[in-house]
């Protein structure tokens, strides 16, 4: 909040209060796979190397993470951005046919075995990683599906990999970022009690002015 103190005629003191408008803010949440020091374990048959899962279309117990939103729960959240870092994922054709075709998904309201139509879905590719999935209120709109609307109402974001090739698939995924912009809301600030007294004076050696020009 910015005030502003300005003299207007006659003397009078005027306190101007502008208030800033919402700001976005970041926050970051991170896992970085592996068996190393400081790496994650997500979980599941897919094997571990030092610093990246290997993701198998051939699991028994497919890959899986989520993101934890609680903490965020007072806040606005306008939209996730998720940044994989991968090897290996493809994709790979042969004669138009393809061979390994990795797709993220991200989670939408329904849960039941084989419903992806809600979901957020898009392809991994090689040449591109590190990649940036924007997940908001427009790709909902744009995709059809519900993720972004799911996500922020169970406060948790869940993903996946499915291999769309014909061949049995594996890829390294070394590490996953969540970026969520929340609203910054700035709050008012309130105003010194000590203000009254200033704005007296203001007016007092305004009067002051006056009495002496007449002088």
């Amino acid at each position: 909040m910015t005030n502003i103190l300005e003299t207007v005629s006659g003397g009078a003191v005027a306190l101007v209060l502008t208030m800033a408008a919402a700001q976005a803010a970041t926050v970051s949440l991170e896992r970085d796979y592996g068996t190393g020091a400081g790496k994650v374990d997500p979980g599941g048959n897919d094997a571990l190397r030092t610093d990246a899962v290997m993701i198998s279309d051939q699991s028994d117990s497919r890959f899986s993470d989520v993101f934890d939103l609680t903490s965020l729960a007072d806040r606005t959240i306008e939209s996730f951005d998720l940044t994989l870092t991968f090897a290996k994922a493809g994709p790979e054709k042969i004669f138009n046919f393809a061979t390994e075709a990795w797709f993220v998904r991200v989670q939408g309201s329904d849960r039941s075995a084989g419903a992806v139509s809600d979901d957020f879905i898009a392809m991994l590719d090689d040449a591109q990683s590190p990649m940036t999935f924007r997940i908001d209120a427009q790709s909902d709109a744009n995709n059809q599906d519900d993720a972004f609307a799911s996500s922020v109402a169970n406060g948790a974001f869940e993903f996946w990999f499915t291999d769309e090739g014909f061949l049995p698939n594996t890829f390294a995924l070394d590490s996953a970022r969540l970026d969520v912009t929340v609203a910054d809301e700035i709050s008012p600030v309130p105003l010194p009690a000590t203000l009254p007294l200033l704005l007296a004076g203001f007016g007092g050696f305004a009067a002051l002015r006056r009495r002496t020009r007449a002088a």
